[in-house]
């Protein structure tokens, strides 16, 4: 009787695995093998995200278009209304230092509002300034049938 009541929490416990692996799989395409501090976050089997850091040429799109790239192959498109899909300035505390900082921030949805996926990345330079230190968050949160507020969701996507 144990040995079949082990099997069965071993089969759950692989499938709970796949889970999280299958959703990690589209983040896994997003994260350079030169990113450092490299975070996953699992909030819940509906939520799931990235952090991580990476050093690039100043205000470099490089690693900014390649998730965006994969994001498409991943049949998400970008919330037009939300999104400052160019460097801007970031808004920052006046107590801060004003160094110069940057900002994308971008809200993409799957066909029929299944799932949205937020692509912020903040930039600042090194020391020497010829380096920009990015650091990238990514998060994905999959919505259940019926619980989408679309009057809500039109405000941030077309």
């Amino acid at each position: 009787m144990l040995t079949r009541v082990a099997r069965v929490l071993l089969v759950i416990t692989v499938l709970m695995a796949s889970g999280c692996t299958n959703r990690r799989a589209l983040f896994d395409g997003m994260v350079p093998a030169s990113a450092t501090s490299v975070h996953y976050v699992d909030e819940s089997r509906l939520n799931i995200g990235v952090k991580f850091r990476l050093v690039s040429s100043p205000n470099s799109y490089q690693y900014v278009d390649a998730v965006r790239q994969k994001l498409h192959s991943a049949g998400y498109t970008l919330c037009n209304k939300s999104a400052i899909t160019k460097w801007v300035p970031r808004p920052f505390d006046p107590r801060e230092a004003a160094a110069p900082a940057f900002w994308i921030n971008e809200l993409y949805a799957s066909k029929g509002y299944g799932s949205f996926f937020l692509v912020r990345v903040d930039s600042i330079p090194a020391v020497n300034g010829l380096t920009w230190n990015q650091k990238f968050v990514l998060s994905e949160q999959i919505i259940h049938d019926g619980k989408q507020n679309m009057a809500n969701i039109r405000e941030f996507c077309d």
